[in-house]
């Protein structure tokens, strides 16, 4: 089985494979410049989880669940508030609805890896290091799901990933979607007359 996940890594670190729907990803390193392609963000800054706190399904009412269950909230040197997560090879979060974009504020290093459904749409390389890094993503296919790593291709060996604050697409929530699909059946309604 270790074998087949590391071959499996390799393969997504050369290329796409065939079961990989490889999305065009626009890479920044600048917040504001992220921030400028996002219509609208979601910020998880994690001030309000107790120091120790195991992070986990806290922002599902933001539309995102966190399902690894391997890392918790720390209280020390993250630069922005003193706040951030720690632990584990990697950071798991599934949203509600698919998004196009994800950034984070890190020390350290990290990598981004996104999926829709089962399929991998974009495996970045590993950015970093240093106290204040800031490593953003927008991607021409939505994706439901994201990995976000340390310097290593996950378990068994990896190095624990650190994170200062997390900026995603507001998923849209119930009220939105209903408006949405109501706005459809009228607007299907009055083209059929």
């Amino acid at each position: 089985m270790k074998t087949v996940k590391r071959n499996l890594a390799l393969a997504l670190v050369l290329g796409c494979t065939s079961q990989c729907a490889c999305a065009a990803a626009t890479l920044y390193s600048n917040f504001d410049a992220w921030k400028s392609q996002v219509p609208s963000i979601t910020t998880l800054d994690f001030q309000d989880m107790a120091n120790g706190e195991w992070l986990g399904s806290q922002y599902l009412s933001l539309g995102v669940d966190f399902t690894d269950g391997g890392v918790k909230q720390q209280s020390g040197a993250y630069n922005f508030d003193g706040h951030g997560i720690y632990g584990g090879c990697k950071l798991e979060m599934v949203f509600d609805e698919p998004i196009f974009a994800l950034a984070t504020h890190y020390p350290g290093s990290i990598r981004f890896v996104l999926y829709s459904g089962d399929d991998v749409v974009y495996f970045g390389p590993s950015q970093g290091s240093g106290p204040l890094n800031f490593r953003g993503v927008t991607s021409t296919i939505a994706f439901d799901r994201a990995w976000l790593m340390g310097d290593t291709l996950g378990p068994p060996v990896c190095d624990a990933i650190a994170v200062d604050n997390i900026y995603f697409q507001t998923v849209p929530g119930p009220a939105s979607l209903a408006i949405w699909i109501v706005g459809g059946i009228i607007g299907a309604g009055r083209r059929r007359r």
